[in-house]
């Protein structure tokens, strides 16, 4: 087990409840196998939710097609440097 929960930025305030939320659902079984591996992490404590605002969700450069300026700006808060 690791020391420390590892930290997931979220800006899904949805997802953070299903995954804290131990009962089940009709809306959710379709992901019922992922959503129980979830919880058991969190349970377990291997991780932790952490609500961001999604102005600050610095990942977002990975998955979404962004304006240059906020590509730029999350490129450089997750540590990389434009070249």
């Amino acid at each position: 087990m690791l020391p420390k929960a590892i930290p997931l930025h979220c800006d899904n305030l949805s997802a953070i409840i299903l995954a804290k939320n131990l009962s089940h659902s009709k809306k959710t079984r379709h992901i019922a196998l992922k959503l129980q591996f979830i919880r058991e992490a969190v349970q377990e404590g291997t991780v932790e939710f952490i609500h961001v605002i999604t102005q600050y969700q610095w990942a977002d450069f990975l998955t979404r097609s962004l304006p240059k300026a906020k590509h730029l700006e999350c490129y450089t808060q997750v540590g990389l440097i434009p070249t």
